[in-house]
């Protein structure tokens, strides 16, 4: 729907909410009212009623907040309707994407990290001279160690690094458990959604290593690299399918 011309009451829990309101205003949207919440806000019943209310006092027509907080509001209270901006970013079909990331890097002071070999054809010549942060040269050499270790010994570096980067890192183990608790809500008690955050990290760091071995891994038949579980559960169901199939009077069921 188009909302061009409407009075719209704006509210978001994004990095850059400014950016969002201005958006909406240049999409035409008569911009009433706005409420701003923490990055990855989860949203409360009390939350909620309060921007309804807002809106209503401001004489909003309608409420629009991101496509990233649409995700975490349950529903709404009695209030005007509820839209969500929808942003697509396009470059141009001879526009030079790695060379417009440089140049944002370079406005922002930020060294640009050495470019793959693809990359700096199609990128600025200019970043082979760029010196690579120190974190990234840091992570190259975990990267390489992992990639010199056998499957299972990699696999289990990357779940300490994973379970170690979760202890280290307050801001990702926040934003973590508050996309459990607006998952799960009461289903998950706080030691349980601690438990399912660890292991995610812990999990995160396996595919990570999983990825420094991929050179290795394609050079192989799949059924040496993969490991499949559950297949008996598959076959018992086609079997059961067939005799369905052949038998009217039989019927299969599955869990």
């Amino acid at each position: 729907m188009a909302l061009k011309g409407f009075a719209a009451f704006a509210f978001s829990g994004i990095a850059r909410p400014d950016r969002f309101e201005a958006d909406l205003v240049a999409t035409g949207v008569r911009l009433a009212g706005a409420r701003r919440f923490a990055d990855h806000h989860p949203y409360r019943a009390d939350d909620l009623a309060s921007i309804a209310a807002a809106a209503r006092a401001c004489g909003a027509e309608v409420l629009v907040t991101t496509e990233k907080d649409m995700v975490r509001i349950p529903a709404m209270p009695e209030a005007p309707p509820l839209y969500a901006l929808a942003l697509a970013v396009s470059f141009a079909a001879d526009g030079d994407l790695v060379g417009f990331i440089l140049d944002r890097l370079r406005e922002k002071g930020v060294a640009a990290p050495a470019l793959a070999p693809w990359a700096r054809k199609r990128g600025d010549e200019r970043a082979r001279a760029d010196r690579t942060p120190g974190l990234l040269r840091r992570g190259r050499s975990v990267f390489a160690l992992m990639a010199l270790l056998p499957t299972r010994a990699a696999r289990r570096l990357g779940a300490g690094l994973g379970r170690l980067f979760f202890r280290l890192s307050p801001r990702h183990r926040r934003i973590a458990l508050g996309n459990l608790a607006s998952a799960f809500g009461d289903r998950l008690s706080e030691p349980e959604r601690l438990a399912v955050a660890h292991r995610s990290f812990a999990h995160l760091g396996t595919i990570v290593a999983d990825a420094t071995h991929f050179p290795r891994h394609v050079r192989r038949p799949t059924e040496e690299i993969a490991v499949y579980e559950g297949v008996e559960h598959l076959e018992a169901a086609a079997a059961l399918g067939a005799a369905s199939s052949s038998s009217p009077d039989t019927t299969a069921t599955g869990s």
